[in-house]
């Protein structure tokens, strides 16, 4: 697991705020580029590991505030793990299940 990822995350959520994934590349200085899909794979793995970790430990999804550029909402992998760990369906609202997790996160930390 990256752990330097990981504690920059739990910084972020100690101070209430969401990162988008460019800034969590900067931040990290992660040798990552988005516009390349085999980097947008590996951010990817690195979110799943760390969100399914403190999802066993602590009960969150931890990449729920690592968002898309605009700031809107997390991609699409997060719903995946989500649904894939059986706490979410398409029968809840993405936004209101991605509102409720980012809430949780923020409590938790």
């Amino acid at each position: 697991m990256n752990n330097l990822v990981r504690e920059y995350l739990i910084r972020k959520a100690q101070a209430k705020k969401t990162v988008t994934y460019s800034e969590l590349i900067r931040d990290c200085r992660l040798d990552l580029d988005m516009s390349n899909p085999a980097d947008r794979n590996e951010i990817a793995h690195i979110l799943a590991e760390i969100s399914i970790y403190e999802f066993q430990e602590n009960g969150v999804l931890l990449s729920a505030i690592v968002l898309l550029q605009g700031g809107n909402q997390p991609g699409d992998g997060f719903f995946t793990l989500a649904e894939e760990l059986g706490i979410f369906n398409s029968s809840i609202d993405r936004i209101t299940f991605w509102s409720q997790q980012c809430d949780t996160v923020f409590s938790s930390y």
